[in-house]
């Protein structure tokens, strides 16, 4: 999955079209019985490890590309898995309601379970909470008045802090900077570099600050 998406993120890079470059539909996460956008999407750990034997899910339209929205909730310290709707063209790319290519992804992925514990996760989960405050046409980049921030061990809440807007930006500037200094951030400068339309250097790092915040917010 995490491949899938790196070939994506290049492909926008390329034509940087609005359409490829849509903001994204979030999953969805239960926090002491009130429900919030989740800016992170754990199941894309889970379905890395399952490799080719994993369910193929598509995107119903752009602002959807992993073509599932999963429903998490945090409860008694646990991360639960409660549902995933996924979508499958089933080879009917004509089909223009959505609904039509719902399909259950819980039931593919865990058979006749409901409460799954999301032991093969540890990151950060991001949970936008408040007004918006700056709309950003690309992923998860849109930021909002206040955050909640809860880092996750194999399935286990071990911290959860209440950020305010210019906390958040400060977290998420640290995190960027963490992740300037990897070696995949590296290479994806150094591929953009090779390009016939490349863009500049800070560009390019603005793109990837933006589009794949996802990718380096979550990060344990």
């Amino acid at each position: 999955m995490r491949q899938a998406l790196l070939v994506l993120l290049f492909a926008l890079v390329g034509v940087l079209s609005q359409a490829h470059a849509t903001a994204q539909m979030p999953d969805v996460i239960l926090i002491d019985g009130k429900q919030y956008a989740l800016n992170t999407n754990p199941l894309d750990r889970y379905l890395e490890t399952l490799g080719d034997k994993a369910p193929r899910f598509d995107a119903p339209h752009t602002a959807l590309w992993r073509g599932y929205v999963a429903t998490w909730e945090l409860v008694q310290g646990k991360l639960y898995l409660r549902k995933v709707k996924g979508y499958r063209q089933q080879g009917r790319p004509e089909v223009e309601d959505e609904e039509e290519l719902a399909v259950d992804g819980m039931q593919e992925l865990f058979p006749g379970r409901q409460d799954v514990v999301a032991d093969w996760y540890t990151g950060t989960l991001i949970v936008p909470d408040g007004e918006q405050a700056e709309y950003v046409h690309m992923g998860y980049a849109t930021t909002y008045e206040r955050y909640i921030v809860a880092t996750v061990k194999e399935g286990i809440q071990t911290d959860r802090r209440n950020l305010s807007l210019a906390e958040f930006e400060r977290f998420r500037d640290e995190r960027f900077e963490r992740y300037r200094r990897t070696d995949e951030f590296k290479k994806q400068v150094a591929d953009n570099r090779r390009k016939k339309d490349a863009m500049s250097d800070a560009q390019f790092e603005r793109f990837l600050k933006e589009y794949w915040a996802e990718r380096y917010l979550s990060a344990p």
